[in-house]
């Protein structure tokens, strides 16, 4: 997906409602990278709609933590972390256009490198001296 994020216009906002404020996030994540893989799985949508409620939800003075979790859940669901994108199987290009490696294992060495402490004999344990 590019860097550069979605250039296409957002879909109609799913919900029966939605606030001022859900709204202009729902356009906002649309302009995001990930939107280029959502524009293809409108069976995302809803769960994209409900991602955008409940972060406006936790915005609000009395939010609890319970409420920012299943922000973070949602976030993940729809690749939004870089948990997410993992789980998505995505990535997204640097800015210079190589591939980001999230959470991707560094590459193991064939060869262990050998050991280098020595072991050596401690001349006051000798009864010999």
């Amino acid at each position: 997906m590019p860097a550069a994020g979605y250039a296409g216009k957002p879909p109609p906002w799913p919900l029966p409602t939605g606030a001022t404020r859900e709204r202009a996030l729902w356009k906002k994540i649309w302009r995001f990278p990930q939107a280029v893989a959502w524009a293809d799985e409108e069976w995302r949508w809803l769960t994209i709609a409900h991602y955008v409620r409940w972060a406006v939800r936790s915005e609000a003075p009395g939010a609890t933590p319970s409420m920012m979790t299943q922000v973070l859940r949602l976030a993940d669901s729809i690749g939004l972390t870089p948990a997410g994108l993992l789980l998505n199987g995505w990535a997204i290009p640097a800015a210079d256009g190589a591939a980001t490696e999230s959470a991707a294992p560094p590459p193991q060495q064939s060869n262990p490198p050998r050991r280098r402490l020595r072991a050596v004999k401690d001349d006051d344990d000798d009864p010999a001296n």
